[in-house]
């Protein structure tokens, strides 16, 4: 699956998870009157014409495109880094693989990787998002990945010991109940990772993942590292790329489309909630629709439309049973016919 699905579906569980956390556990009652847009008819064609392009928008006219003709590339877009799919193999597929020794005899180093659990309070109030739960979590000792010097602060201690790790979040950290806090976390040092040899990838884990071979899932890995190399690609030319003006067709599918994404993909329904919905989601909401409208002025400009042969085959067929015809050329289009012109009309690196 493609990183940009991937990342739609992380900011989603985050929504989800951020709706958790507001407090408010029943489902308001529904004001449409406040509604600006009619979700009820909406499926993912709805608002796009039988090319896949967003009906009565020239997009062409609405954006000022950054260099996507004849532009010089890396080869990791013809053939897949190596490093990347070894880094793929070892952190993502044989990881949940690899054992390790429980060593509670000894104090953390810096570098050690380290079971830790944690609850975090402000003001002696504890905040959400702030506590393990018990759960425990793998941290590296010294490391940067946590705010403030956090990691720094269970260096010396031992397995089983429970203190106290004083930190400041950052004035800009982005929650507005957190930025330049100081809070403590009550941490307690479960054991230290001793990682076992990482374990050679199999036939047998490979048919854990719906492989019948490792040599199936290997070719795998290295088609989803040069479908990020494109993602990478694109992403780059819509970030440079700029929005003179964005159409009201466009938003409102967009709208639409993160709405039915989430409820298909949770179950839950946004009824009486889609304006939080939707404000919570707004940073997604601009990237998407400027992402799709600079892949439509591309395709535009350079005559590319998705025949029905292209919406034809095994691999889409659940979208185009589920989605519609629309909605799959427009897949098809923005996946696979806007990233190949570009790549066939770079200049690659020596």
């Amino acid at each position: 699956m493609l990183k940009r699905i991937l990342s739609l579906a992380l900011a989603l569980v985050l929504a989800l998870s951020l709706f958790a956390c507001s407090g408010n556990t029943e489902t308001p009652a529904d004001n449409t009157e406040q509604e600006v847009v009619d979700y009820s008819e909406f499926t993912l064609s709805t608002g796009l014409d039988e090319n896949g392009y967003f009906k009565g928008v020239k997009a062409a006219d609405c954006v000022e495109l950054a260099p996507y003709k004849g532009i010089t590339l890396s080869n990791d877009l013809k053939v897949a880094n190596e490093d990347q799919v070894n880094y793929q193999l070892e952190n993502v597929v044989l990881a949940p693989y690899q054992t390790f020794q429980k060593i509670t005899d000894r104090a953390v180093q810096k570098g050690d990787l380290v079971n830790i659990d944690y609850v975090g309070s402000i003001a002696g109030v504890e905040f959400d998002g702030g506590s393990t739960q018990g759960q425990g979590t793998d941290v590296t000792a010294g490391a940067a990945n946590y705010i403030d010097d956090f990691l720094d602060q269970i260096i010396g201690h031992m397995p089983g010991e429970t203190f106290d790790v004083n930190v400041t979040f950052p004035a800009d950290y982005g929650n507005e109940s957190l930025n330049g806090k100081d809070a403590k976390f009550v941490t307690t040092i479960n054991f230290i990772k001793d990682m076992d040899a990482m374990p050679a990838l199999t036939d047998a884990i490979a048919m854990e993942y719906g492989f019948y071979t490792a040599e199936e899932l290997v070719a795998d890995v290295r088609n989803w590292v040069l479908a990020q190399a494109k993602d990478d690609m694109i992403d780059a030319i819509v970030a440079d790329s700029n929005v003179k003006t964005m159409p009201d067709t466009v938003v409102n599918y967009c709208k639409n489309y993160l709405i039915t994404v989430y409820e298909i993909n949770t179950g839950v329904s946004l009824t009486g909630r889609r304006e939080e919905f939707l404000q919570l989601m707004q940073s997604t909401l601009d990237n998407l629709c400027k992402y799709y409208l600079v892949i439509q002025a591309i395709a535009e400009r350079e005559g590319l439309k998705a025949d029905d042969a292209s919406v034809s085959g095994e691999d889409m067929a659940s979208a185009l049973a589920s989605y519609g015809k629309p909605y799959a050329k427009r897949f098809v289009l923005s996946e696979q016919l806007v990233p190949q012109f570009i790549i066939d009309n770079a200049v690659f690196e020596n």
